[in-house]
Parts: C-alpha cells; structure tokens; sequence
C-alpha cells in the first residue's frame, strides 16, 4: 500500500513563526540605530547647546522648541553603547530570520512517499528496496529521525526520515514499510519497530511483498 508523508504544516508554521519575530526584532533594532536613537541624540545635543547659551533656558526653551518642531522635554542622549547594540542585534536577528524564512519556503511541498517498489522523495529520489545499504535509528528514539543510506546507481545518498518535519503517522509507516524489507544487519542504532497485531494476536503484514521475517 502506497503512504505518502507530507511536510507537516505545524513544523512550517514554526519555521514561519520564529523567521517573522526575527525579521521584525531586526527591523525594530535597525530603525532605532539608523532612525530613532540617532534623532534623540541630535536633539539632546541641540537641547544641551541650547541651556549653555542662554541663562534663562528654563523660561525659552518651550518657545523655541515649538518653533523649532522640537520636543517640549527631549529624552536622554543615547550612549554609543546603545546605539552600537541595536547594530549587534540587527546583524544577529536578520540572518536568522532570513535562513528560518528560507526554510519555510524551501520546505512548501516537500514529503517522502513509499510503494511495494521504492521509497521516493520530491527531491526526486528513488530508493529501491534492494539498494538499501543500512537503517540509522541512532536518533530514532530521542529525535523521530531515522536516515535511510542507499546506492543511487552514482554513489551513496540518503533520504532522512524525520517526523518532526512530516506527518508523524505516515514517516512512521514508512518506516516501518522499510524495515520489512530488509534484514536485521542492515539496522543500526536500534531495533526494529514493533509490528502491530490484529485482535487474533497474529501479526500484520505491512505488504504484499515478502520481507525479512
């Protein structure tokens, strides 16, 4: 029986998630190094010249101010430490953003698909059950991820088996369609997988194809 494992729309949603808070947190950091801290600081300097050369500032400064479109009580200056950490933060959060976001346009439409021939990926790869050289399970238990090694006819290659990323039913059937096809020294890392049982206790097979018993 074909199964199909599509990219889980959870595991997106989170790469979305975290790409969207990073990008805003740089946008924020960048505005308040290029725009905002260095706009407080011009008017805080402006302020402060303003009080040294007039000895009643106290009395004329709201007036000049209103004439000078400037704030009646301008904030503190900014210290180059403050300004130099919104670069810091800025060149920090973009990258991350930028890779979280990548991921979650480059992972629309990805799954892994398995059939009574292969195991298949929208990568475009083809791993047929007889050229399976092993079964990592290493990270199985802990992870939900289990890669797959394979002869691709040019080499060795692999399909990664992961059910954070994929629907979780169906990369564990395809797991399990795996393992019924190949033979215990081809499993590292791990077990087996347990095969389910009917309601006689007689254990089902999960093809048509003969595998390893």
């Amino acid at each position: 029986m074909a199964v199909k494992a599509s990219i889980s729309s959870g595991y997106r949603w989170r790469l979305f998630a975290i790409s969207l808070v990073c990008l805003l947190f740089a946008g924020w950091s960048a505005y308040d190094g290029f725009v905002k801290y260095p706009e407080i600081n011009r008017v805080a300097n402006i302020y402060e010249n303003y009080k040294e050369q007039h000895p009643n500032w106290d009395d004329t400064w709201q007036a000049y101010a209103a004439a000078e479109n400037l704030p009646e009580k301008p904030k503190q200056e900014k210290s180059d430490f403050s300004l130099y950490a919104q670069y810091v933060q800025m060149a920090i959060a973009l990258p991350i953003g930028l890779l979280f976001g990548f991921g979650y346009l480059s992972n629309a439409g990805r799954w892994v698909a398995a059939d009574e021939e292969a195991v298949t990926s929208s990568r475009g790869q083809k791993m047929l059950y007889g050229s399976i050289r092993r079964l990592n399970k290493e990270r199985w238990t802990s992870k939900g991820i289990a890669v797959v090694y394979y002869d691709s006819g040019e080499g060795e290659d692999k399909i990664v088996l992961d059910d954070w990323k994929y629907s979780r039913p169906e990369t564990d059937q395809i797991l399990l369609d795996i393992e019924a096809r190949i033979t215990d020294d081809k499993i590292i890392g791990g077990d087996r997988e347990p095969v389910a049982t009917d309601d006689t206790g007689d254990e089902q097979q999960l093809s048509q194809d003969e595998g390893p018993k």
